[in-house]
């Protein structure tokens, strides 16, 4: 399958500079089962906890691997000293959760873009699991990955209420991961990546999930999930897209391709990052020690 690659933003100062985000493409898209935010028990996603994914205001995007340890997008971020917003829910007039960036840098010479808040997340918002499965090009086909159903998350296409925040706007389709690749080359970075292709009924050789998606500009940074044991996993960050060439009953067809950095193949950095940037725990002569402190308060309140 040959693929012609395109950044999905081609610098972060374009975008700045007034570039507008498009909305991701969803087929038989509607709010109340692709949005997010319209807090529908109707939203095909509606199982899983969506509240480690976070945005901030200038629509870039970032994913919580652990309670203050997060992954973005190299070329699109929201910068050190940047805030970030989640929710603990899908209500979006429910009480946001707001933090900043501490510190961040990219993990090699990949797109993705590991770093750490000011201080850790509370326990309602979720923290993820992410890949870690060695794969290759020789043995992707049978790797656990291959032809995984994913959730891709994006720019949503509603423009009213909740869809005109950043914030808030947030939309989630499907689709099948269908190609690995390895050192990816886009944007002056390199890495290895999976690939996603927006298929439609009658394309040869693949197969279309019920919300197919294509990534859009707006929506780099943005996680793909995957399911393990029953909860969200994330598999990659959105870094490109492009196009590739497929037979659609008997004529040939131009389709979408969501390009995303594999967290896999950075699993050790990303691992060793959150290693060392661990919350300590309160240690049990500390917690001893705020006992006897507490009851020595009370006792002298109570004289």
């Amino acid at each position: 399958m040959k693929i012609s690659i395109t950044p999905l933003l081609l610098t972060v100062a374009i975008f700045s500079a007034g570039t507008a985000a498009a909305a991701v493409q969803i087929q038989s898209f509607s709010a109340a089962t692709n949005d997010r935010f319209a807090d529908n028990p109707s939203f095909q996603a509606d199982a899983y906890d969506w509240s480690g994914v976070g945005r901030a205001g200038n629509g870039s995007w970032v994913t919580m691997i652990s309670s203050n340890v997060f992954l973005g997008a190299v070329h699109y971020n929201p910068g050190v000293g940047g805030t970030v917003t989640f929710y603990p829910d899908n209500d979006p007039s429910g009480i946001p959760v707001t933090a900043t960036i501490a510190q961040a840098e990219p993990i090699g010479s990949t797109d993705l873009w590991i770093g750490t808040l000011t201080a850790p997340l509370p326990a309602g918002i979720a923290v993820y699991s992410f890949a870690g499965e060695n794969i290759t090009a020789g043995n992707y086909s049978s790797s656990s990955l291959a032809s995984e159903l994913s959730y891709m998350s994006g720019v949503s296409p509603t423009t009213s209420g909740y869809g005109s925040s950043p914030l808030t706007n947030q939309a989630v389709g499907t689709n099948l991961i269908e190609a690995f690749t390895a050192g990816q080359v886009v944007g002056g970075s390199t890495g290895d990546a999976l690939r996603l292709v927006d298929n439609r009924s009658g394309d040869f050789g693949y197969s279309v999930t019920g919300f197919e998606a294509a990534l859009q500009v707006g929506d780099s940074g943005s996680p793909l999930m995957t399911v393990d044991g029953g909860q969200l996993s994330v598999a990659g960050i959105a870094w490109a897209i492009g196009t590739t060439t497929v037979i659609n009953n008997l004529v040939p067809a131009t389709r979408d391709v969501a390009i995303y950095s594999y967290t896999g193949s950075s699993a050790t950095p990303i691992q060793a990052y959150i290693d060392a940037h661990a919350v300590p725990e309160p240690s049990a002569a500390a917690l001893a020690l705020g006992v006897l402190t507490l009851t020595f308060r009370r006792r002298r309140v109570s004289a």
